[in-house]
């Protein structure tokens, strides 16, 4: 009994310190970046250097003018737009431009990736937090904390991965090996490039992107799930996400794209 009574003791301890435990905390709004038009996040690969400029993952469909085309990808497009990191509270922490659009698809995935004016050094310094990409595939059951940096929104969710699916259509648009959220991510519009974060690890293991609005099926903002027969089935208010560990196949040196990369397997064709 004393034996039990010391694990509990020991896994209270864990809980209240830190561990694997905090992933009970709720999450906050730390870390969340607001783009006019979406949500996004700081984040660096696990070789990313402190000097190198930090990068902005957000949804393809978000890019604004560069928004490619269904089959293409949009690669380093100069643009310059405002971004800021959200403390804890949801107030501003600090504040940066992007440079150029490094990469954005919404075929196969929904990914935009912009380059910042600023190195993960100098927005740590400002207090920034960066979140680190996950390089590994996630898997079904794992928590998720969604957290949303759109002003209209800059609320968090706290759920799971409910399951993937082998593909998700929204015409003229479609994405593989999405993540499909059990029940508690409600998000809505302006939540789009929210980061989904493993609250074990406090790593990025995906972005959100839709939901099924209105029960239709696979038109714009309602899409359908496909299986790999082709069977198309609607969940009306059912919300997705997309991975985002494909990136390391992608990303070179120095914050910078390289699609001939033979490890690199996201959507090459550029528009």
């Amino acid at each position: 009994m004393y034996l039990v009574k010391s694990i509990v003791a020991a896994l209270a301890l864990v809980m209240v310190t830190g561990g694997v435990a905090q992933a009970d905390e709720p999450p906050t709004l730390e870390g969340a970046v607001g783009l006019s038009n979406c949500s996004g996040s700081v984040i660096r690969l696990t070789t990313s250097e402190d000097e190198d400029p930090a990068m902005v993952l957000t949804n393809g469909h978000c890019t604004q003018q560069f928004k490619p085309k269904p089959g293409y990808a949009s690669v380093n497009q100069p643009i310059v737009r405002d971004i800021t990191v959200l403390d804890a509270e949801g107030n501003a922490q600090a504040r940066a431009k992007t440079t150029k659009l490094l990469y954005a698809t919404l075929t196969g995935t929904d990914i935009g990736l912009y380059q910042l004016d600023k190195s993960y050094d100098q927005l740590s310094s400002e207090g920034a937090k960066i979140f680190e990409l996950a390089p590994e595939h996630p898997h079904a059951g794992q928590g998720i904390h969604l957290i949303a940096g759109h002003e209209k929104w800059k609320k968090t969710w706290a759920c799971s991965v409910e399951r993937f699916v082998y593909e998700l259509r929204e015409e003229p648009e479609t994405q593989r090996d999405s993540l499909r959220y059990a029940p508690g991510c409600q998000t809505g519009h302006g939540t789009s490039g929210s980061p989904l974060i493993d609250p074990d690890t406090d790593q990025v293991i995906g972005v959100h992107n839709t939901g099924n609005d209105d029960g239709q099926q696979c038109t714009n903002n309602n899409p359908c799930e496909v299986d790999e027969q082709g069977n198309i089935t609607v969940h009306h208010n059912q919300k997705y996400g997309q991975q985002t560990y494909q990136l390391y196949g992608c990303l070179a040196e120095h914050s910078e794209i390289d699609l001939s990369r033979a490890e690199c397997a996201l959507t090459k064709a550029v528009a």
